[in-house]
């Protein structure tokens, strides 16, 4: 206790001189003032553990003292001391919460040695567990942190993974507009044999290289888009509709879901922006939509639609498809990290636990609907943003 201090508060010099020599060869440093001003000026400029005053004061009384202490400081532990005529005010002092010991005048020394005593050791024990307890939000923030990263790390790797898949298909597409543009470059050079240029020539060239080039530029945008580090963007407002449309371009590259799979976009024009990570909130509906596709795989019915709205100042995001559905006991499992319904080649059950952690950080929801052999809706809930000229404000 040699570093913890106590502040005495008495306004009776004979009384306080009392103090004085009763907890002069105490294990703590005392301090000692006459009123409650002067209290309040000594607790602004030095550490105080335990305030042990009077109650009737001139300047300031007890109470107020008291009031203050308990709004300013609260982790100061307070004690008084007062006569038995003082019972009312006292009372009100325990009642209001302000107090957490007192000692009746007269008192025995020993009576008061022990009361600070007991009063300092609470004060430790307040003081330690308000430091666990930080440390405790510092370990979980870091942990949160670790977490996340770890996350982050395992869905590149999964969009790494995805984007491998579409590997063959991938080639194949941007063998056709390569074949086109090279094809248009020779008959380009027949073209420029004769004298005069056959220009009627060169210009339907013209035409079909810069087809070839708008195909080859989608293609690779969408797989850049696909593949970027969300770590690089920063917060915007992000149009949901334009991100369903990149995961149309992006899913087409494969031939099954651009020829197998009827799609139906039932899109809301002006749509209320998202303010966020444009990759971050594609990572979402890229997880969804590929639940979707696998879903279908061994259905004869193939049929996704996605379908954006308004709605209460946010936007709601509805992916259907008829896949095989799921049992409604599974309804909250799929969210789990460590939980799939794909057979263990397919998937990892990271998917939708990532969707779910994701919405939530934008503090939106994802509800799920299905009925086995019928099909899954997925419903998003986000909430939405408008731009105004001192920054984003949320709807």
């Amino acid at each position: 206790m040699k570093n913890r201090k106590v502040l005495f508060v008495e306004d009776d010099r004979i009384t306080l001189a009392k103090i004085r020599k009763t907890v002069a060869a105490e294990p703590y440093q005392a301090i000692f003032t006459e009123n409650g001003a002067q209290a309040i000026e000594i607790l602004d400029s030095e550490k105080i553990d335990v305030v042990v005053t009077d109650l009737m004061m001139p300047v300031m009384d007890g109470l107020e003292l008291l009031e203050r202490l308990k709004e300013k400081k609260p982790e100061v532990l307070r004690v008084i001391v007062s006569s038995a005529s003082d019972t009312d005010s006292l009372l009100d002092a325990i009642n209001r919460g302000s107090v957490y010991r007192y000692v009746l005048k007269p008192y025995k020394t020993d009576e008061l040695k022990i009361v600070v005593r007991q009063s300092l050791e609470m004060s430790i024990i307040q003081q330690d567990r308000q430091r666990i307890l930080m440390e405790l939000e510092q370990a979980n923030r870091q942990l949160h942190k670790t977490v996340q990263y770890r996350t982050n790390q395992v869905l590149d790797l999964y969009n790494q993974a995805e984007i491998g898949k579409y590997a063959a298909q991938l080639v194949h597409n941007l063998n056709n507009p390569l074949q086109a543009i090279f094809g248009a470059l020779h008959i380009s050079q027949i073209a420029l044999e004769p004298s005069p240029p056959d220009e009627d020539l060169l210009n339907r060239m013209h035409s079909v290289l810069l087809s070839g080039a708008d195909k080859l530029e989608k293609i690779i945008d969408s797989v850049l888009a696909h593949s970027k580090n969300r770590a690089l963007y920063q917060p915007e407002p992000v149009d949901i509709n334009e991100i369903i449309d990149d995961e149309m371009e992006f899913f087409n590259l494969n031939a099954t879901f651009k020829n197998e799979i009827e799609k139906k976009l039932d899109l809301q024009k002006d749509l209320l922006p998202v303010h966020g990570n444009y990759i971050q909130l594609k990572q979402i509906f890229d997880n969804l939509i590929k639940n979707a596709i696998d879903a279908m795989e061994a259905t004869p019915l193939k049929f996704l639609r996605i379908k954006t709205r308004s709605s209460e100042g946010g936007v709601i995001i509805e992916i259907e498809d008829t896949g095989e559905g799921i049992e409604s006991d599974n309804f909250e499992k799929i969210f789990k990290p460590d939980f799939s319904t794909k057979p263990r080649d397919k998937g990892t059950g990271l998917g939708l636990a990532s969707v779910r952690s994701m919405v939530a950080a934008y503090n939106g929801e994802v509800q799920v609907r299905s009925e086995r052999g019928k099909g899954t809706t997925f419903t998003v809930r986000l909430p939405a943003y408008t731009l105004e000229s001192d920054g984003t404000k949320k709807i």
